[in-house]
């Protein structure tokens, strides 16, 4: 095994982590520059803005403030304020990795229905990390004529601590996602359920992934430099996997809106309002269908709520659901409706 702190290997590791820190970067510069026509979709006012959009766009530019700060570390030359700017990528830096677990976690509890139990642990256990990311800012730097800025004071066993944690919350939330979609999935493939197992449950996995190898690395101490080698590529793939998630749930919703519905009174079309036992999903179209394809309503798992079709009937005040095509579409689909 090589003496990690000799001369050569460090300055191996350090080549190693300048070109992967790079990288990485390009990696999600690329990223936020193809994706942001989703951002500029809120910001125009096309979409509408809910509050739990804070936290992706928190990921977002807090990661790209993040690695703007790694940029400045690694390549500027002259002398600048070498705490400060540490400071802020150290901070911004966990603070990507927060935002992001906040991110999986919502999306874990909306899967719940709000279950108070899992609320409140994934709450309790949010604070907890959020505790350790700001305990883990305290970082002074040094600017060395020639070669940047240097690190002279950090506290790494807040630092490890901080990556196992959010390790081990990544982990929570993954575990209970794949638990409660795995059930679901049997219910219903078009559910929010079968989405997260085809596509969402990747992103979960590809953060817990990155963190255990950023933790094993922070754990095995090598050396200063091997320490971290792996801790910006960490918060990239975090970041990604977050937002990815955010916008493949927000697209899909949008295309086909699904009401969560907590044992919801539901009209049947005979009977009249019953209480009905299990979750079920109304699945709504919201394109203009042809006169020969009429109005097409399916039964499954209530999975997420879409707030323009959260109506409520005022004769019954039970829960009944009620779709209102458009305008145009209207009567001819109530009368195609009736021939189906």
């Amino acid at each position: 095994m090589p003496d990690w702190n000799s001369p050569e290997q460090v300055a191996l590791s350090l080549d190693v982590l300048v070109k992967l820190t790079h990288g990485f970067i390009g990696v999600y510069l690329w990223e936020f520059a193809q994706s942001f026509d989703f951002d500029w979709s809120f910001i125009s006012g096309k979409r509408k803005f809910k509050w739990v959009m804070i936290f992706y766009f928190l990921v977002r530019y807090t990661a790209l403030a993040a690695f703007i700060s790694a940029l400045v570390v690694f390549d500027v030359k002259t002398r600048i304020n070498c705490t400060a700017v540490l400071a802020t990528f150290q901070f911004t830096g966990s603070a990507v990795g927060g935002f992001a677990t906040i991110n999986f976690a919502l999306r874990t509890i909306a899967l719940w229905r709000r279950n108070w139990i899992v609320s409140s642990v994934l709450t309790v256990l949010i604070l907890g990390h959020w505790s350790l990311i700001l305990h883990g800012i305290l970082i002074e730097g040094v600017f060395v004529p020639g070669t940047g800025c240097g690190i002279t004071k950090i506290n790494n066993t807040i630092l490890t601590a901080n990556l196992i944690y959010s390790m081990c919350l990544d982990f929570v939330v993954l575990a209970l996602t794949s638990w409660k979609t795995l059930r679901l999935r049997n219910k219903s493939r078009k559910s929010l359920g079968g989405l997260i197992i085809q596509d969402g449950l990747i992103f979960f996995a590809s953060s817990v992934c990155a963190n255990v190898i950023a933790t094993v690395f922070m754990i095995l101490n090598l050396s200063p430099l091997m320490s971290v080698i792996f801790n910006i590529p960490a918060a990239v793939i975090c970041a990604i996997a977050a937002t990815r998630a955010v916008r493949k749930l927000t697209r899909w919703t949008s295309e086909g809106p699904h009401i969560f519905y907590t044992h919801a009174d539901l009209p049947s079309s005979h009977e009249g309002p019953t209480r009905q036992t299990k979750e079920q999903v109304l699945e709504l179209p919201t394109h203009h269908r042809s006169r020969t394809e009429g109005v097409h309503v399916q039964m499954e798992t209530f999975v997420a709520v879409d707030e323009p079709y959260d109506a409520t009937s005022p004769d019954d005040g039970k829960g009944a659901i009620r779709f209102v095509p458009d305008e145009e579409s209207q009567d001819s689909d109530i009368k195609h409706a009736r021939a189906v």
